[in-house]
């Protein structure tokens, strides 16, 4: 019988080394709860993010977000406060699975423990041949749809809910008008704001009254005859004066807007060559006089806080004629007084907090000792009780040059969202957390020491403490070649990919205002390499890719994100999940401790044909390596040495095998 020789040495040797690969390998190991999930591009995401297939897999069209003036729009938000569902539309396609009409008919996508799963938001094909989707409730419970006929349904404007059941907006108990307006949708969807050019109801006026409301020397507000509620008990007339009294016949009613939570409307009457017009609050159940004019003052409504109770609204006596800055006021439905707000006599509004209790305003005077420059462009934080200086802009600030809502056209976002394909929450260059102590905006001119060179960057000011810091400037300091935005703007020419338009109400700011989300073309980090657009998250001071940023040629834009932050959702061609197996544009979320294991989620056929599991393309190096400075620019982080938690001889194991490592690396270089 042979001996059987062990050599210790080796042995210790070969037990040593497994025990330094396991620490090392230990180091390195994905500790976030859905590790499991974390394969292929999302095992490169920060914050236990991780990639979900939010659309479905086989679209032919492009998901969009789509909300048509004609059928009742306003601004909606694109996904709902948890984060756990998303609405987009398809043109000229009808989802598989759905009774949808193929036309522009709207999807909600739910996500289940298993993935997500869309059905139509909508009328039918059986309905209607054809649809126009309008606003959503906040909720998502009900949303306005305008049918168009050829179906079991008569041709109207309706409310849809989400269980599919329509109801008409117009049916009045004096006639039926198939064109309202919808203008606001409870959470809940059973409470409605609209307005008519018809008498629906005997307390309304005869007639409607000429002529459309002018401001900034373009055609503002189209007059109405009234402005209703909808409940399940019926219509009722909200736009009565004091006491419940109907418009004289022949005066004009134009509708401002209504406050988040419903419980005021804000209307004019009698705005008209040569008459007194006032502004009006219906605000649960009685009107408020609000300020009355001559017809060559105009009296703009400037927004709402959310409950209703304060009113804002700019008086000037040029904004017939193309004026844009005046005095402004704030109302108090608790004391029912008007207050000026600051003494300048020339503010442009920039932005009013959905709380009421800030407002980012520009004057030329100098509101803050000698903060800011006699006739400039200064911008001021007004938090209830003074303002305080923020910045001074430039020119391409304030116009529209750069094709987009400059920082002074809030009104437009306020008062003209309900009307037009062009202006809504997304042309708004600016958003604020709701209790308005942080801002970000938009602004072409260098406001820290980075060199934008006439880019667009997008900046975050603090009303706590004074900070102002560039969010999307270069971390190498490189000049920027290209903009930086909140959103993309689908109506725009050079952002016709992008899914959103001006009605899409993108929360860009996370509630605490400690984040911020943006698009840009810029190479922010190491990770981004194929120069499109692509999706960042800045959180005090670090800044992360959120999309791939390694696209097959197309830009990736974002399309909603959650008011934590913890889902960021954004469209790409690119198979980020093994279920994806088109290359058409899908809609994604990067969700903080998301990601289905694939195991979970079943892999469906593609568009035409069924294929195997496609293999996904790789994670790429870190995507979050960037640290802004307070002067706006950024440094790189260092990723954190893997033997660093290690302690004593374990350490010391890990040391020595992370040099080795190195040195191996080294000499396989030089030999190649």
């Amino acid at each position: 019988m042979g001996r059987l020789t062990i050599n210790v040495g080796v042995l210790i040797v070969v037990i040593a080394a497994t025990f330094i690969v396991g620490a090392y390998e230990d180091a390195y190991a994905d500790t976030c709860p859905n590790a499991a999930a974390r394969t292929g591009p999302s095992a490169a995401l920060e914050d236990c993010r991780a990639y979900e297939l939010v659309t479905p897999p086989d679209t032919i069209n492009n998901p969009l977000f789509f909300v048509s003036p004609t059928a009742g729009g306003f601004g909606t938000p694109s996904s709902n406060e948890s984060g756990d569902a998303v609405l987009f539309s398809l043109r000229g396609e009808a989802l598989k699975g759905t009774a949808s009409t193929g036309t522009t008919d709207t999807y909600m996508t739910e996500r289940t423990g298993s993935g997500w799963v869309s059905r139509l938001f909508g009328p039918t094909g059986e309905q209607t041949k054809a649809v126009e989707p309008g606003g959503t409730s906040a909720g998502y419970e009900a949303g306005f749809s305008a049918i168009l006929g050829g179906g079991t349904v008569p041709s109207g404007r309706y409310l849809v809910h989400r269980d599919g059941s329509l109801d008409l907006l117009g049916d009045g108990s004096l006639a039926d008008d198939p064109r309202p307006m919808g203008r606001w949708i409870s959470p809940t969807g059973d409470h409605v704001v609209f307005t008519s050019e018809q008498r629906l109801e005997p307390e309304a006026p005869e007639g409607v009254g000429c002529c459309t409301f002018i401001f900034w020397g373009v055609a503002g507000n189209e007059p109405v005859n009234a402005v209703y509620e909808w409940t399940p008990g019926g219509l009722k007339v909200l736009s009565l004066l004091p006491g419940d009294q109907p418009p004289p016949d022949g005066s004009t009613t134009y509708y401002w807007g209504t406050s988040k939570d419903g419980s005021s409307v804000i209307f004019n009457v009698g705005e008209f060559f040569g008459q007194n017009g006032t502004m009006y609050v219906r605000h649960d159940g009685t009107t408020y006089p609000i300020v009355t004019v001559p017809w060559a003052e105009e009296a703009v409504y400037m927004g709402s806080s959310s409950s209703g109770d304060k009113i804002f609204y700019l008086l000037d006596e040029q904004v017939f004629f193309g004026g844009t800055s005046g005095k402004l006021y704030e109302y108090d439905i608790n004391t029912q007084q008007s207050r000026q707000i600051t003494s300048a006599a020339d503010v442009q509004v920039v932005n009013v907090s959905e709380d009421g209790s800030h407002v980012y305003l520009l004057s030329g005077e100098q509101l803050d000792g000698e903060s800011g420059s006699p006739g400039g462009r200064n911008l001021y934080a007004w938090d209830g009780t003074k303002a305080t200086f923020v910045v001074e802009l430039a020119s391409e600030d304030v116009g529209t040059d750069f094709g987009r809502t400059s920082l002074i056209a809030w009104p437009l976002t306020v008062s003209l969202a309900q009307q037009s394909a062009l202006v809504g929450p997304g042309s708004d260059p600016s958003r604020t957390t709701p209790d308005g102590s942080v801002i970000a905006f938009e602004a072409k001119s260098n406001l820290t020491a980075y060199d934008s060179e006439g880019h667009s960057q997008v900046y975050r000011y603090s009303a706590l403490t004074g900070a102002l810091d560039c969010v999307s400037c270069n971390p190498s300091g490189a000049p920027p070649t290209s903009d930086a935005h909140l959103q993309g703007i689908s109506t725009l020419p050079d952002e016709k990919d992008a899914p959103t338009m001006p009605s899409a109400d993108v929360r860009n700011l996370t509630r605490d205002g400690n984040g911020v989300f943006f698009v840009t073309g810029d190479r922010l980090v190491t990770g981004d390499t194929d120069g499109k657009v692509d999706v960042y998250g800045w959180r005090e001071g670090h800044t992360t890719l959120i999309s791939y940023g390694r696209s097959g040629g197309t830009n990736e834009w974002l399309y909603g994100v959650s008011p934590d932050g913890s889902n960021v959702f954004f469209t790409s061609t690119d198979r980020l999940v093994p279920e994806k197996k088109s290359d058409t544009i899908s809609i994604y979320d990067a969700r903080i401790n998301g990601g289905f294991p694939a195991a979970s989620v079943p892999v469906p056929c593609a568009v035409g044909s069924c294929q195997g599991s496609p293999s996904l393309p790789g994670a790429g190096p870190a995507v979050g390596t960037a640290q802004a400075l307070a002067n706006g620019n950024v440094k790189s982080h260092a990723r954190r040495h893997p033997c660093k938690k290690l302690r004593g001889k374990k350490k010391k194991r890990c040391l020595r095998a992370h040099r080795q490592k190195k040195n191996n690396a080294k000499n396989t270089r030089r030999a190649g």
